[in-house]
């Protein structure tokens, strides 16, 4: 972890799906076994054991800004991967903002892995990768998310790159 001024830290590893099975770029002692034996080597963490790991389990994000250079088309579905259970439907959540458990209506208790919702969703996309783009912007609005603010990025990555900026809003406003 590296300070970088009051309240802002940088954390010196990537986000890799959760279900990744090419561990060869990665460096977590975590759950899924992923380690090097050379420390200049880059170091990958899935999106549940970076939230778990700086403490945000159960917990509400004001803001998330995610800049990953091309890893955004395979760990979004994981942003909204609360736990083990159906995704919120039927379930009631601690929010108390403490982290803790989901508890469906059938009594049944799943331990949450994520945080417990993102409020606003800042993301740069780069490229348009025509197998997945439909399924990132579905993923958005299917878990309420609306576009506020969009800009190109003509600078970086051919001119590929959009900034868009989600707000995460009420079901009924759909």
């Amino acid at each position: 972890k590296i300070f970088v001024g009051d309240g802002i830290h940088y954390h010196d590893w990537g986000i890799v799906h959760q279900y990744t099975t090419d561990y060869s770029n990665s460096n977590s002692p975590g759950q899924h076994g992923r380690s090097h034996t050379t420390e200049n080597e880059p170091k990958f963490k899935t999106f549940q054991d970076t939230v778990k790991e700086l403490g945000h389990v159960g917990h509400a994000l004001d803001i998330m800004k995610v800049d990953c250079k091309l890893c955004e088309w395979d760990i979004f579905q994981d942003w909204f991967d609360h736990g083990g259970g159906d995704g919120g439907t039927g379930t009631s959540r601690n929010t108390d903002g403490g982290g803790g458990n989901e508890q469906h209506d059938s009594g049944e208790v799943d331990e949450v892995k994520g945080v417990h919702i993102i409020h606003q969703l800042l993301v740069e996309v780069h490229g348009t990768p025509e197998t997945r783009i439909n399924a990132f912007f579905d993923k958005m609005r299917d878990e309420h998310y609306v576009i506020f603010h969009k800009e190109p990025n003509t600078q970086t990555f051919g001119g590929t790159c959009q900034d868009y900026a989600f707000l995460k809003l009420r079901p009924d406003f759909f």
